[in-house]
C-alpha cells in the first residue's frame, strides 16, 4: 500500500511544516524525519537538494485523440484529471484547516475571557477581603 502527503512547497527549511526545528543559540538546525537528514544554519535559508518534498508535475497540453476506431480520449486528459485530484485535494485541507485555526482561534479567545473574568473576580474578592481585613483592625 502507498500514499502520500500533498503540501505546499515551503521556501525553505524553516518554514516547513514536516521540519522539526531543533535550533539553538548557537546555531539554526532543522531535522528533516522524512529524509532523516538535517539543515544547518545557511543551509537553512533555502531548500537543499536532497528535500524530499517535490513539486508535483506539470499538466499536459491535450493534443487531441488517438487514431483508433472511436473516439478514444487521449492519455493526456487522464493525466491531467489526475493532477486535478491532487490539487482539489489541496484546496479542500487547506479549507479544513483554515477551519480548525479560526475554530481555535475563537476557542482561545473563549478561555483568555474566561480567565480574565477569573482574574477579576478573584481581584474582586481581594480587595473585599482587604477592606474588611481593614475595618476589623479599626
Amino acid at each position: 500500500m502507498k500514499g502520500y502527503i500533498l503540501i505546499d512547497i515551503p521556501k525553505n527549511c524553516k518554514e516547513c511544516p514536516i521540519g522539526d526545528n531543533k535550533s539553538c543559540i548557537m546555531e539554526t538546525y532543522i531535522s528533516c524525519p522524512i529524509a532523516g537528514r538535517g539543515a544547518i544554519d545557511a543551509e537553512t535559508e533555502t531548500l537543499p537538494a536532497w528535500c524530499p518534498i517535490k513539486p508535483l508535475p506539470e499538466k499536459y497540453e491535450v493534443c487531441g485523440k488517438y487514431p483508433q476506431p472511436g473516439p478514444v480520449p487521449s492519455y493526456r486528459m487522464g493525466w491531467n484529471a489526475c493532477l486535478d485530484k491532487f490539487t482539489d485535494q489541496l484546496e479542500r485541507e487547506k479549507e479544513v484547516m483554515a477551519k480548525i485555526a479560526r475554530n481555535a482561534r475563537s476557542g482561545r479567545n473563549h478561555a483568555i475571557g474566561y480567565v480574565n473574568g477569573l482574574n477579576r473576580a478573584l481581584d474582586i474578592m481581594r480587595k473585599e477581603n482587604a477592606d474588611e481585613t481593614t475595618k476589623e483592625t479599626d
